[in-house]
């Protein structure tokens, strides 16, 4: 009857040897890439190697590259960042990689960059952000991100069942309630405004004394195309009726107001000057 094969994941016999004065445990491994390899550990004695070899059987991944082949569910969290930002810099800019190093050296570096990536849980993820949260919930954000995809490589790599990260609430910025500038506020912007204009640069002061009247009033108080043309010789002598008493009079009160605004800012304009 031949011999039941091993399933995936599954060893051998383990069978001890001495070698230099020290005990080797020794058994065959069907990876779960269906190949079989062999793995070994050494001890003091028969049962520390074999210990030894079964926590090595238990923490094995299978042989894919070089830096994957260091991971294990016994690696360091910085050991993880250090692959995963690796990887993460074929994909992005150079500025996002730039963000994602100092956000994980000022805020996860220290509370979990020693911890092992089969101690990470929800809840101390969940802590994690919520205290960088009330610092900086920008913080808070990219942090969870770069958990995220840590832990989401963990996860291809069967070192994690689920990833923790994704039952961690994202945080949120409190933004302030829009509202419109009160009276005072906006006479102190308009004084703020007209100070700015008052310049008591020469070259500026000149500038505003040979502009254009018309240009220097409000866009509400110029005159309208239509009114200004029916001022002209030819729209004179238009037949009775084409320009009505109450246009005219219209016209007249907005080409006050602009000469008086036109008045008032040469007069700023020229006192800036003489200053």
């Amino acid at each position: 009857m031949p011999r039941e094969r091993l399933r995936l994941g599954e060893w051998g016999k383990i069978t001890t040897l001495k070698s230099g004065g020290r005990t080797v445990a020794r058994t065959r491994i069907r990876d779960t890439d269906g190949k079989k390899r062999t793995v070994e550990a050494s001890g003091r004695s028969a049962t520390e190697a074999r210990s030894r070899l079964q926590k090595k059987l238990s923490e094995r991944t299978v042989p894919s590259g070089e830096i994957i082949q260091e991971l294990t569910k016994s690696s360091t969290m910085s050991h993880l960042y250090a692959y995963w930002i690796d990887q993460k810099a074929k994909v992005v800019a150079p500025q996002t990689i730039t963000g994602y190093k100092q956000a994980w050296s000022s805020y996860c570096a220290s509370p979990v960059g020693e911890l092992l990536i089969r101690e990470i849980t929800t809840g101390k993820i969940d802590s994690l952000i919520s205290s960088i949260s009330e610092r900086t919930p920008s913080g808070a954000r990219i942090s969870r991100v770069i958990l995220s995809g840590m832990l989401g490589t963990a996860v291809r790599f069967d070192f994690l069942e689920h990833n923790p990260v994704r039952e961690v609430p994202r945080p949120t910025i409190k933004r302030q309630a829009i509202r419109a500038l009160t009276r005072d506020e906006l006479d102190e912007l308009r004084g703020r405004k007209t100070a700015s204009h008052s310049s008591t640069d020469p070259r500026r002061a000149r500038r505003a004394s040979r502009a254009d009247p018309k240009l220097l009033s409000p866009p509400d108080c110029r005159p309208a195309r239509s009114d200004l043309t029916k001022t002209r010789p030819e729209a004179r002598s238009a037949p009775r009726g084409h320009f009505d008493v109450a246009s005219r009079h219209r016209w007249q009160n907005q080409r006050s107001s602009c000469l008086d605004v036109a008045s008032n800012r040469s007069d700023l304009s020229n006192s800036a000057r003489h200053d």
